[in-house]
């Protein structure tokens, strides 16, 4: 059976794919999703970069040496500037860039089983499906993980950024990308790829993707970046999964690693929050800044 996406929280929450295996457990690392990162001359600035999760129950208690270093900080930098992901921005973005071509229609680019299971699990939040007949694939299933967030109780001002951004104070702000940029990623992917990552979203209405949200929240706890890495991997000879993590995580990735550097040349302290998942494994930003010959340092969780 194939791994089913945790699809929109890909670019909003973490992001990745759940094993259809038992669940594993995360493991305490005694390390934070969190990393210290210097200049590799004497000139250049330094930066801390926290992994993050965008949705949450409850206010995070952050750990001490990253309150320290939050209010230490010159310029915060989000992964989008703070403003441009508001409910009205995005909903603008999905109107003008998720309509279908002319001729084309929802229903008839899936299978029926997909459109009925689309329709019933609309339809048990109260909408239609027929709204989103003349929308891409990745519209519906942007709507279809929305959902699912809301099922599992979290919401957006319990995500981490919205907590940090409550405490910024006078603080400048920066984004790495726009909400443009990152709606565009969907849009751009083949509508072979958006009807897998639609029919994915969808098995076992749901219960997968809320599963793996809590996994998720429950490995960043856990500082267990492995299972974090793990989660954001895809199954191996799958084109479309491999589309996905290449446009979604590996470019931008690379991306990032390199806007930071560019940041990095000024004398200055940051504070970085991006999606725990951009963070992770060899090719996550610490690990690509690291190439670049910064000092990386991932920092441990202060004792009790």
């Amino acid at each position: 059976m194939r791994r089913r996406w945790i699809g929109w929280l890909a670019l909003w929450l973490v992001g990745g794919t759940l094993a259809c295996a038992t669940l594993p457990k995360p493991v305490d690392s005694g390390l934070l999703v969190f990393w210290e990162i210097s200049s590799p001359g004497d000139s250049g600035g330094h930066a801390h970069l926290l992994g993050s999760v965008h949705f949450g129950r409850e206010a995070t208690a952050f750990d001490p040496v990253i309150e320290a270093a939050f209010a230490d900080a010159a310029v915060l930098v989000f992964e989008v500037a703070p403003g441009q992901a508001n409910a009205t921005a995005v909903t603008q973005l999905l109107l003008e860039l998720g309509r279908l071509d002319p001729g084309q229609s929802l229903p008839d680019l899936l299978d029926e089983e997909t459109w009925e299971a689309l329709a019933a699990r609309l339809q048990a939040a109260g909408l239609s499906a027929m709204a989103l007949s003349s929308f891409e694939p990745w519209v519906a299933m942007i709507q279809v993980i929305g959902l699912d967030i809301a099922d599992a109780g979290l919401d957006g001002e319990h995500g981490i950024e919205e907590q940090l951004l409550t405490r910024a104070g006078g603080k400048p702000t920066l984004g790495l990308e726009t909400a443009r940029f990152q709606l565009e990623l969907f849009d751009q992917l083949p509508l072979e790829t958006q009807v897998t990552l639609l029919e994915d979203s969808l098995q076992d209405g749901g219960k997968t993707n809320r599963e793996g949200i809590d996994l998720i929240l429950a490995a960043w706890q856990a500082g267990d970046t492995a299972l974090l890495e793990r989660l954001t991997q895809g199954d191996e000879g799958d084109e479309h999964t491999a589309l996905f993590q290449e446009r979604i995580f590996a470019e931008r990735n690379r991306n990032m690693a390199a806007r930071l550097a560019e940041l990095l040349e000024q004398p200055t302290h940051y504070f970085v929050t991006i999606g725990a998942g951009h963070t992770v494994g060899e090719g996550g930003v610490p690990a690509l800044l690291r190439e670049r010959g910064y000092r990386v340092r991932r920092v441990p969780r202060t004792r009790p």
